[in-house]
């Protein structure tokens, strides 16, 4: 997650500290590694990689580990972001920048990752940070997509993450359209774990929705530090070992099939896989 200077600092520190272990965190990465297995979605040696919106670093040790990038950078917004990244890959070229507003470092770049970034500007604001980021990605580049799901989901997590938007598929193989790029992989996530979740989160989902009817006005998913729903949220909790390990079984299942094209139907999160036309 990127932008973490929009976060409440203690959701942050909870990110900084799981984000190795945590079931969510591992199953992004596996899937990564499925999709880059398949034949149509290889990288070249030594790609040269962004991570727009950084956020504490964990996703840029894996691109370290996994590619042998020749050049890994990656750029936030938190000075306290980018001090956890820097200690976790202090080989990585990390920097502040703005995905509305993005600084590039690298006049081209076979891959640009960007997790749960857009969701807190919204979409309208980021759209030129974007296609400045498509301009920068070499002819076959690749440009990742993870965003959250539904916006009748709004819970407490998105209020302590500060979340403006959420999406359905539709929307982002448009921005994939609009953007240049062909896509190549685009499914929802989580689709068999998402029972559990909104049974998890229908608490807070349905005391947002009342508050903001009471108030008379939709529900954006943005909240200020006075809030009534809290500063914090426990999603990103390190559960007890033995969950977190059935978990990401259930993810890296659900991994394989995504990778190897199939759309799942439903779920809390969305990838797309865009690639920059020959």
């Amino acid at each position: 997650m990127g932008l973490s200077n929009q976060m409440e600092p203690e959701q942050f520190e909870i990110m900084d500290r799981v984000e190795q272990n945590h079931w969510w965190y591992q199953a992004v990465r596996h899937l990564l590694v499925q999709c880059w297995q398949q034949r149509d979605l290889q990288l070249p040696g030594q790609p040269r990689v962004l991570d727009a919106g950084c956020g504490t670093g964990g996703n840029l040790q894996f691109f370290q580990e996994q590619l042998k990038p020749s050049y890994l950078g990656g750029f936030d917004l938190s000075p306290l972001a980018l001090q956890a990244a820097r200690i976790k890959c202090p080989t990585a070229d990390i920097y502040a920048s703005d995905i509305c507003h993005p600084e590039l470092h690298r006049a081209s770049l076979n891959l640009i990752f960007c997790c749960d970034v857009i969701y807190v500007p919204g979409l309208a604001a980021a759209r030129s940070g974007l296609e400045q980021l498509v301009q920068a990605l070499e002819p076959g580049g690749q440009f990742i997509l993870h965003l959250p799901a539904y916006r009748w989901l709004t819970s407490a997590h998105d209020r302590a993450v500060h979340t403006r938007e959420r999406y359905v598929l539709g929307q982002l193989r448009q921005l994939m359209r609009d953007l240049n790029l062909e896509c190549q992989r685009a499914s929802y996530r989580l689709c068999g774990l998402l029972p559990l979740i909104v049974m998890k989160r229908l608490p807070s989902i349905l005391r947002l929705n009342a508050g903001n009817l009471n108030n008379g006005r939709p529900n954006s998913g943005r909240t200020n530090s006075g809030s009534s729903t809290g500063r914090t949220s426990d999603d990103l909790q390190l559960p007890a070992p033995w969950l977190n390990r059935w978990l990401l079984r259930c993810m890296q299942w659900e991994n394989q099939l995504i990778a190897r094209g199939t759309r799942l139907p439903w779920g809390s999160s969305i990838i797309g896989i865009g690639r920059k036309p020959q």
